[in-house]
Formats: structure tokens, sequence, C-alpha cells
């Protein structure tokens, strides 16, 4: 846990209460800024008394402070705390690493790395930090955690990265730069996503941002006083008062901000031509590096500048970057949404370069996720660039082996809300996009060889509560017709009860018909400690009737034939038929195994199955015979001697378990009656009972040798877990004792970078670093990461070769 003295110094870089100070007033005094800082301090740490913070401030910043003391005895506390140098760059001090995985939510890391150069200078006696920050600083400004033996194991072994969107991977460093030098793009990105769920996210980011235009005025702001900044620094040129106090005010028409400087090229470049060869991260270093040695001067006019811009970055950054206490997918989800990544990430070299920063040695496999567009041409605009982007990262890196450096793309599918605007069947519309969007996926592989070879695999992302599997069954059964190989899905990530959250990866391996060399992304449900759940959920869970009679049904199914559970079981059955006939119409309510049979048939494609008949009603084609042979699997009535028996798929439409799926998409009554939210006790389904679940998910995973993809922070930050110690790999592992009899295959990946402030390297870290802080040696340790990583390689999606 963070001492009082690093949350102190936190809140005085971040805090909003400090920067509405600077926007609204006249900037503030070092007691008003101690005062602010003291007040966000305490609202994130409610837990300790006011008097160990006032102390604390007193003790470290001393009774009557200057700015640009109490500023700089800030960056410089946490640069020492956290960071070291190795001989070859900056690196976290492993007993603290997780400590800092949440700082840098919070803080820049550039800003910490810079004063650590300057600290290494002045301790070891060499160089300018000026220029080694231009040699230190590239595509990156994340370090990793200091230990040279995982770091040499994972140079040796290579890493292969299976779970990577390409949009949310930019470092928000690196889109804050950019943000500065080109703020109307940003904004009308940012315009362009804005809802409800946005204005939400800015409003929890801070109360006086409201609108796009409120973020506008902020970079602007932040741009304004970066040239100030550059100006006092490198020229020595001071603005009067009036002059800063026009450029704090967010009142100030903003075109007078604007009107005397192109925010274009960064004011380093200006000063210093020659360091244009040098990555953007590395001019902000340089102007950090230069800002923080006036600061040792006392220089109070460059304090209150530099104070104010730090403060900024850190409040877009917030829309950047998920933060400690944004938990679950809808926070997610807003970052996600809110396009002001989308400037950042026209391109993919970048991305590229930064990815593989972090890649130790000189093998790696990169499997990128893509969302497919609505046309052929969009789809082939943006796999060229995408192809681009690799061919010149691999072109300009000079330690880059080609021959030992793969892409792979993955095609993720968006999960959509079902609207219920359509009179037959659920998620109507969706289906119909998912099915064009396959075909339009397949016809751009067909008329490019290139992209055939690259695309290996297809996936479904964002809210899984939106849509399950049986919505995205059709469209991958046409992919895998069509000739992809490869498939994953994410799934019980995000759940309102732990036994739902099993019951859609259940769903996914067998509506999607995951099998040998398969992979669920996230699969939190299927090792989060079902006491722990319990605790953080509280006392109850609000779904919808339908989901929590389809939970019940899964439950009853799992246990109905164990003839340890079977009293269990029938107490679900007793559930399930009091929710069912809450459902279903009275005079024609389905048997309870009517119902389960018509659960499993709902990976069936409406749009085929439903129609007046199935022998007449739409053309013969290979692709609806396939459907149509697929559901008449479920009759009683099929010769499974005849290839295709037009009788049996008639007579499926008379059976019960059909009648059911039928009233499932068609019935509205019942679709209404499902919809109401009710209240369900957290603990209807006795934990062991979860626990037995959770085990008989893991075994079909094994049976089917479907891996599962596990990316530590992500599921840090949108699961119930609080610390990294939490995490249900460790569960999984057999660190702890646990109701756990099967092991899945695990692989570790990083998700979305970016948005995590993270990378692959720093995930494998972070898996690391909990071992040995739960008794393991550091050669049984090494041996589990290294197992992780041999299972990484081995579930790879890998191009084919031309």
């Amino acid at each position: 846990m963070p001492s009082t003295q690093t949350h102190l110094h936190t809140a005085l870089l971040s805090s909003r209460e400090i920067l509405e100070e600077f926007l609204t007033e006249a900037p503030p005094d070092a007691q008003k800024i101690l005062s602010k800082s003291f007040i966000t301090a305490r609202r994130r740490t409610e837990y300790r008394p006011d008097y160990v913070y006032k102390k604390t401030q007193s003790r470290i910043y001393g009774e009557k402070p200057s700015h640009s003391h109490i500023l700089l005895r800030a960056i410089n506390d946490l640069s020492e705390t956290y960071l070291r140098s190795n001989g070859k760059g900056y690196v976290v001090q492993t007993e603290i690493f997780n400590e800092w995985q949440h700082l840098i939510t919070k803080v820049s890391p550039l800003l910490l790395t810079s004063a650590a150069i300057i600290s290494d200078c002045n301790n070891r006696c060499f160089g300018k930090p000026e220029e080694i920050v231009l040699d230190k600083i590239s595509h990156s400004s994340l370090p990793t955690m200091d230990c040279r033996i995982l770091d040499d194991m994972l140079a040796k072994r290579g890493l292969a990265e299976l779970h990577m969107h390409l949009n949310g991977t930019t470092e928000a460093d690196k889109v804050w730069l950019d943000a500065l030098e080109r703020p109307d793009n940003f904004v009308s990105s940012l315009k362009e996503a804005f809802g409800v769920k946005i204005e939400e996210q800015l409003q929890q980011t801070s109360h006086f941002l409201h609108s796009a235009f409120d973020v506008y005025k902020l970079l602007i702001t932040a741009a304004v006083l970066r040239q100030y900044l550059a100006k006092a620094v490198f020229d020595n040129e001071r603005e009067s008062y009036m002059d800063l106090r026009t450029v704090f005010s967010q009142d100030t028409f903003i075109g007078d901000k604007q009107k005397q400087y192109s925010f274009k090229t960064h004011p380093t470049i200006y000063h210093f031509p020659a360091d244009r060869k040098y990555k953007p991260l590395a001019h902000e270093g340089k102007l950090l590096v230069l800002t923080l040695k006036e600061l040792e001067s006392g220089d109070e006019y460059i304090a209150r500048i530099f104070h104010c811009y730090l403060l900024i970055q850190s409040c877009f950054n917030s829309l950047l970057i998920q933060q400690q206490n944004q938990c679950g997918f809808d926070q997610f989800q807003r970052i996600a949404d809110n396009k002001l990544r989308d400037p950042s990430e026209k391109d993919y070299e970048y991305r590229f370069h930064q990815i593989a920063h972090h890649m130790p040695g000189d093998q790696c496999h990169i499997e990128g996720r893509f969302a497919p567009k609505g046309t052929h041409l969009k789809n082939k605009i943006l796999l060229d660039q995408i192809v681009a982007g690799w061919k010149n990262h691999k072109d300009k890196d000079p330690n880059s082996n080609p021959q030992k450096r793969e892409l792979s793309l993955t095609a993720h599918f968006i999960k959509k809300e079902d609207k219920h605007n359509h009179p037959l069947y659920r998620h109507h519309k969706i289906r119909q996009e998912l099915l064009m969007n396959s075909m339009r996926l397949h016809m751009v592989q067909k008329a490019n060889s290139n992209f055939k070879t690259l695309i290996t695999s297809a996936d479904a992302a964002a809210n899984e509560l939106h849509a399950g599997p049986e919505v995205f069954a059709p469209a991958f059964r046409l992919l895998r017709a069509k000739g992809c190989k490869n498939f994953t899905y994410h799934v019980g990530e995000d759940f309102h009860h732990l036994a739902s959250g099993l019951r859609a990866i259940w769903e996914a391996v067998t509506f999607l018909e995951l099998s040998s060399g398969d992979r669920i992304g996230h699969g939190t449900a299927l090792g989060i400690s079902p006491s722990l759940w319990h605790e953080r959920i509280g006392g109850e869970v609000i779904v919808t009737r339908q989901e929590w009679l389809d939970t019940l049904l899964f439950v009853y199914d799992q246990l109905r034939t164990d003839k340890e559970y079977g009293a269990v079981a029938s107490q679900f059955a007793d559930y399930a038929r009091e929710h069912a006939n809450l459902i279903y119409h009275p005079e024609r309510r389905p048997s309870l195994i009517d119902l389960i049979a018509g659960w499993k048939m709902r990976h069936l494609d409406p749009l085929i199955i439903f129609k007046s008949s199935f022998g007449t009603s739409l053309p013969i084609t290979p692709w609806r015979q396939r459907e149509e042979q697929l559901a008449v699997q479920h009759s009683p009535f099929w010769d499974r001697d005849k290839s295709f028996d037009f009788e049996a798929v008639e007579r499926l439409k008379e059976t019960e378990p059909f009648k059911a799926l039928r009233d499932y998409h068609e019935d509205k009554n019942i679709r209404e009656n499902g919809e109401q939210p009710i209240s369900v006790s957290s603990d209807q389904i006795p934990l062991d009972i979860i626990s037995v679940l959770q085990n008989k998910v893991i075994k079909l995973l094994n049976d089917r040798q479907v891996a599962m993809e596990v990316m530590p922070t992500s599921n840090l930050r949108i699961s119930l877990y609080e610390d990294y110690g939490e995490h249900h790999i460790f569960r999984l592992l057999g660190c702890e004792d646990s109701n756990i009899s099967e092991r899945p295959t695990m692989c570790i990946a990083s998700d979305d970078p970016g948005i995590f402030a993270t990378c692959l390297r720093n995930e494998y870290a972070h898996v690391y670093r909990e071992l040995r802080q739960k008794g393991y040696s550091e050669r049984k340790a090494l041996a589990e990461i290294e197992h992780l990583i041999d299972n990484a390689w081995a579930f790879r999606f890998k191009a084919e070769e031309h």
C-alpha cells in the first residue's frame, strides 16, 4: 500500500481541486496548493485520519515552502521511490511495482523518468541529462520492472502477444503530445463520440468538464503554457502576470490564446533544430529535464506554469487510462468509445514500434485485433494501413530480425445491445450485420492473398452483457465454412452473477464450436474466488428474469447427471420452474427438459430456421442446407443415414423444444416478461456449487483443448480485484488452497496496453512478482512463467507462409 507521502505527492501532481484553482481564481500560492492537495489525498484514501496527512505534509514540505520547492520535492521523491537505472534504462523497483502501476494512471511516467535521469547524472557525474534523455526515450515512456533474471528469460524465449487490440494501444504520453499539436482534431473526434456515457465520463473526471469544448479549452491552455514554459526555460523570457492570468482563465476567448502560436511543432525543436531526428517523446523529455533543472533554482514563475501544465495533462490522461476506482466494463467502454485516441491511431507504424520496444529478444509474435468495417473498400483501406505500418516498422527498426517477427490479425466483431425494435428475432439487426460483415471480410481476403494469410482468426469483443455467444454462432460457422481456422471469444469477463459468467463461457465453447487450438478471452468467471466475488458484489444481484432462468437451467443441466448433487439439482429445477412460469404463457409452458433443449438450440440461425417452411421459403444453397442440417440434428426424427432430410426438418417444427425456442425469439409477451429486472440473492447458488461449476467448465475447455487468455491489469481494472494478488490466475495455478481441481491452459496477454498503461512484458512481470510474493522460489516462479510463455507460442494464431 502506498505511503501517505506518496499519496500526497500523487495528489499534488493530479489534483482536480488544485487545477480548478488555477483555472478559476488567481494562481494559488503554496499554502492553498497544500490545502487542496490534502483534500484530494483525503478523498482518495478516506481510511486515514486528518493528522496523518497534515503532519506528513509538514515533514516533507516544511512549514512555509515555496511553490517550486513542493513541486520539485513531489516529483523527485516519486522518481526516487520507484525508479532506478539498470545501466540500459530506467526500471521500477520490484517490491513496489504494483504501486507504480496505479501511480501512472495519474502521473506521467515520462515526467518521473526525466527526474530519474537528472538524479542519475548528478550522482554519477556523467553527461548532460538533456542529452541523455534524447537517447534513452524513443517510442515508449513506460519502464518495466527491475528483474534481470526475468528479462533474460523473456529475451531468450521471446514473447507471443495473443490478445491486443490495435486501437487502444498508444501510450497516453504520446497521445497527449499529439493532442497539443492538433487540438482541433482530437476535440472533433471527442465531439463525434459525444453522448450520455461520454458526458458522464467527463463529469467523473472533473466537475468543470461538461463538453468537448471544455476539453478543447484545456488543451489550448496547456499548449500555450508549454510555449510560455519553453520561452522561460530556453530564452529566459517571462510573460506579465496579466498575460499569464489570461492563459489560465477558461473564460477568455479561445482565439486570443491561439492567435500568436502554432502548435504543430514541439517548442524544443524550434530552439534545437538538430533534435528533429528524435522522437516526440524525446522532445518532451528534454523540455521536462530542462524545466526540472530550472526549478532547482526556486523559479516561482516556472513552477506556476509547469504545475498547471502537469495538472492538465493528468486530467486529460484520465480520459485515456482506466483509473483504479473505475471498476467494470462500462467504465472501460467509455474510454474505448470516446475516440480521443483516434487521431493518434490513424496509422500503425508508431504503434508497432511501441509494441516491439517491450518485446525482448529478436523473436516475437504480435497478434493484433481490428474491427472489420461495413464495406469492402473500407476493409481494404484499413488492412492496407496495417500492412504498411508493419512493413515500415520492420524496415526502420535496426534491432528487428524480419524472419523472427510474426504478425497476424484477428478480426473482432462488436457485441451490440438488442434494442428490441424488430418484431421477430432477438438481435435481428446485429445478426444480419454479422453475416454481411463476415462475407465482406471473406471477400477482401479472397481478393488479396496477403490479407488471406495475415487474417488468421475471428473474435467478438465489447460488452458481453449486450450480446451472448448465440448471436455470433451463425457468423462464426460462416467464417469457418469460408476457411477461417482459428477462433477466440471475449467471455466471462463482466457478468451480473458469477454463475451467469460461467454459463456464458459454456455457451461460447459449445455454441461457437470451439475446439483444439482455439481460445477464450479473459474467462475471469472460471477462476475468481466465489467467496471473494460474493464479498465484493454484496448480498443481492439485479438481473433480468430471462437471464436468471437461463442460468438456473445451466446449473440444473450441469448437476442433474452428477449423483453427488442430485438433491441440489432438484432444488434448482424448482427455482427454474418458478421463473419459467412467470415468463411463459400458462397454456403452453414448456417442460424443464424442453426448456433446456430449446436453450441448447439457440446457436441455430433464426433467420433461416423460423421461415414459414424450411423446404420452400428460401432458395436451396449450401449455406442454408448446412444450417438446416444443424437444426435437424436436434430432432428425434433425423435420419443420420441421409445427407439431408426435408421431412425431418419439417417435423422438427412440431417438437416442444423447437416451439420453446421459437417463443423465446418471437413472442413479444415472453420477451417483455423475461426483460423484467429482479433481485436475486448472490448466494442463492451456494458458493461450493459455484466451485463445482467452475471445475466442470474448466474440464470442458481442457477436453476440447481450448486455451484461456489472461490479461492481469485489464482484469484488475474491470473485475472486482483490488490488487494483483487476488487475480484468478494464481488460484488457477494452484498458488492457494481452493476447490479448483483442474488447471486450464493459460496464456498471458495485454489487451489494450494504452488504456491500461501496460505492455506484455510488464504483464509477465506482475505475475512473476506475485508468484514470488506468494512464496514461490525464484526457480519455481520462473518455471511457471516459462510454461505460460510456451502456452502462448503453442496457441498463437500464426499466419500461413506464402
